[in-house]
């Protein structure tokens, strides 16, 4: 009786070969999904870590079309699979990159690592995000959240899981936020007080000192415009245009700060549709009007740069 014939997503009898080196050799047949018949293997330090490479391969065989990870598998290893194949190779920012890994690594794997995607439930879910909120903001927690929903929608596209748990979990409570206005007599005393600041160890010797003249004149601009302060670092002279009495801000970037290319200025704001262009007020124009006059040359044309010519920090 003839051998029932492969699928793609099949693989045949897997046969086991140690090698000299001591490391296991695995070897199988599989079939492309044009049909045709090809022999796969794969080396691992044990049958276990040799299988998982030929599961790799025929991946990449059948064109990554077919790619299931058993529900016993952990969430620290679903995690590294996540991280390889799905947050690097995205059109992701740099920095939004090193902020799911950092997030993933502080906020989600100390506590849910070592938990089989087949543990992980809406209770543990609930109970989990609870737990953080104990003691985190909810900036925090929502962060957490976010990846780790990002996470387990990855392991139930993969066949780890047949749903997402997180849905069913209680959603985290917005706090209404808390609005301040404040007089232009109590704007001057704060402009009064950051001149007289000397720094959080005013009797050092040597060092910098606080630029504070360059802090209000941010702090002018963020009030007249509603800016972010990244925003306002990134700004070059190209989009301050000035036309008569009227002075307009086109907002086009913003300062991102990656372990992997350090300080930078990114050419487009935190989302790309917050491009946008602005009328500044008086008082607002005033400042970007003298930041044109003392413009120094610069490899960015920024309006804002440091003594070296590079982006300011935001911190």
């Amino acid at each position: 009786m003839p051998r029932p014939r492969l699928n793609p997503g099949e693989l045949g009898r897997v046969s086991y070969t140690t090698l000299e080196s001591g490391k296991v050799r695995a070897r199988c047949l599989i079939r492309t999904g044009a049909g045709n018949a090809l022999h796969i293997s794969g080396v691992g330090r044990t049958r276990d870590e040799a299988d998982v490479v030929l599961q790799r391969k025929a991946s990449v065989a059948w064109g990554s079309l077919i790619l299931a990870f058993e529900p016993t598998i952990t969430l620290r290893e679903l995690a590294e699979h996540w991280l390889v194949e799905e947050v690097e190779p995205s059109g992701r920012k740099q920095s939004t990159k090193e902020n799911y890994e950092s997030i993933l690594r502080l906020a989600v794997l100390p506590h849910l690592g070592a938990f089989q995607m087949t543990r992980i439930t809406a209770g543990v879910c609930d109970r989990y995000l609870k737990l953080l909120r104990r003691d985190h903001a909810n900036g925090y927690v929502l962060n957490a959240r976010a990846v780790l929903g990002l996470l387990l929608r990855f392991a139930r596209r993969h066949e780890a899981m047949s749903s997402n748990p997180l849905a069913d979990a209680d959603a985290i409570p917005t706090p209404i936020p808390t609005f301040v206005d404040l007089e232009f007599e109590q704007l001057v005393v704060v402009f009064d007080l950051m001149r007289a600041w000397r720094g959080a160890n005013p009797g050092r010797r040597g060092g910098g000192r606080p630029n504070v003249e360059l802090l209000i004149d941010v702090c002018l601009i963020m009030l007249g415009t509603s800016m972010r302060i990244g925003e306002v670092l990134a700004l070059r002279k190209q989009d301050i245009v000035v036309t008569g009495e009227l002075t307009r801000v086109n907002v086009q970037g913003t300062i991102s700060e990656t372990k992997k290319y350090g300080i930078i200025r990114q050419p487009v704001p935190k989302r790309e549709r917050q491009v946008r262009s602005i009328v500044a007020p008086r008082f607002a124009a005033k400042v970007l009007r003298r930041r044109l006059l003392e413009y120094q040359e610069n490899p960015e044309d920024l309006l804002f740069p440091t003594r070296r010519g590079t982006p300011r920090s935001t911190h």
